[in-house]
């Protein structure tokens, strides 16, 4: 469902002599050292000549320089970081680094800092799943403040609550360059989704806000709600496993009747029940901008599930129509179809309104399906 959503795309191949190895709990300093020493310091280019890929018959291989650095689950502890951050610093050739599923901690994060601080190429960042509380993220968020480079930022699984999220949400302020944010599981409440929301309002480039699996609530919802009402750039956006209930529900869907910018909604594993998911489906009659809704694993019941399914008929219906409609006209005559065909009996302008709407009107995806029971408990035997 919704997490399918949020998985980056393989930036390019990776050249085996620029491959990141997996390192173990033994990784040292030399080891580290060792593996820097393969990233030269500037790449090796003859000016003029394009250097695609290590195949490329227009390339020399020992030219080529993998933008992308994969140091995922290395096992890397915060003085690798620093090790890794002395090199990257001045690097003009490196586009992406994740460095995810370590643990680097504060003070790698503040290493990371200095690296967007003076680094003019990095454009990803994924230092998820790394033990950075709030102090390491207040040093990367000040870093960013004056970096226009960073469009892909992945905090995710670091557990650093409120006071995290509101330094995220001062670097919104002054950075207008970041189109991908991921804060999910870090344990923030609705204080902090409030703080977030604020710079919504203010944010103009941001495309995709990961949220999931916190617990914002309800009030953190309708703080998210009330901004999507005026921000004309958010596309995704993830509330997975919240804690929202109908009530948040009816601000999203308030939202959703003025909004024509966001595309991706996911509320899966939340409390959403019959009356939400009917408001949702209400707004979508409203909204044709929205192309994806998840609400798998909610409380919604056999009346949400008919709303939100005569929702996507009705869709289908339209597009259905506008193929025939295309077809007349592609005939030349509407009348040329017969008498049994309802374009038959339309006004050719009509016609062609309904082609415009269906031309902006894509095919929606909403899934739908109640939370599994759990079986009934065996009574003991006496």
């Amino acid at each position: 469902g919704f997490a399918n959503w949020l998985t980056v795309q393989s930036q390019q191949s990776v050249d085996p002599k620029y491959s990141s190895p997996r390192f173990t709990a033994s990784a040292d300093k030399c080891v580290i050292e060792g593996l820097l020493d393969t990233i030269p310091d500037s790449p090796e280019i003859d000016s003029g000549e394009v250097c695609a890929t290590p195949d490329s018959k227009s390339s020399k291989s020992k030219n080529y320089v993998n933008p992308s650095l994969n140091l995922a689950n290395c096992n890397l502890s915060s003085c690798c970081c620093v090790l890794l951050a002395r090199k990257l610093r001045f690097s003009d050739h490196i586009e992406s680094l994740d460095i995810s599923a370590n643990s680097i901690a504060d003070q790698g994060a503040s290493a990371l800092s200095a690296v967007l601080l003076a680094n003019k190429t990095l454009t990803s960042l994924d230092a998820g799943s790394n033990g950075i509380s709030h102090n390491g993220v207040q040093c990367i968020a000040a870093a960013l403040r004056t970096n226009t480079t960073l469009e892909f930022l992945e905090l995710s699984f670091n557990g650093f609550g409120n006071a995290g999220a509101v330094c995220i949400a001062d670097l919104l302020l002054y950075n207008s360059t970041i189109r991908h944010l991921g804060l999910g599981f870090n344990g923030i409440l609705e204080p902090g989704a409030c703080a977030l929301s604020q710079t919504l309002t203010s944010m103009s480039r941001l495309r995709t806000l990961e949220l999931s699996y916190n617990l914002i609530g309800d009030g953190g919802t309708k703080a998210l709600a009330k901004a999507l009402k005026v921000c004309t750039s958010l596309e995704t956006l993830g509330l997975v496993s919240n804690g929202i209930t109908d009530e948040g529900a009816f601000a999203i869907a308030e939202a959703l009747e003025e909004n024509k910018n966001l595309e991706m909604l996911g509320m899966s594993s939340n409390c959403v029940g019959d009356a939400g998911a009917t408001k949702l489906a209400q707004a979508l009659y409203k909204n044709d901008k929205l192309r994806a809704l998840y609400l798998e694993d909610n409380e919604v019941g056999a009346e949400g599930v008919r709303q939100l399914s005569a929702v996507r008929t009705e869709t289908c219906s339209m597009n259905a129509l506008a193929e025939e409609i295309q077809e007349a006209f592609m005939m030349g005559l509407q009348s040329r179809l017969g008498s049994q065909s309802i374009v038959y009996q339309l006004d050719p302008y009509l016609c062609r309104e309904i082609l415009q709407m269906s031309h902006d009107r894509h095919p929606r995806v909403i899934l739908c399906s109640p939370r599994p029971m759990s079986p009934p408990q065996s009574l003991p035997h006496v």
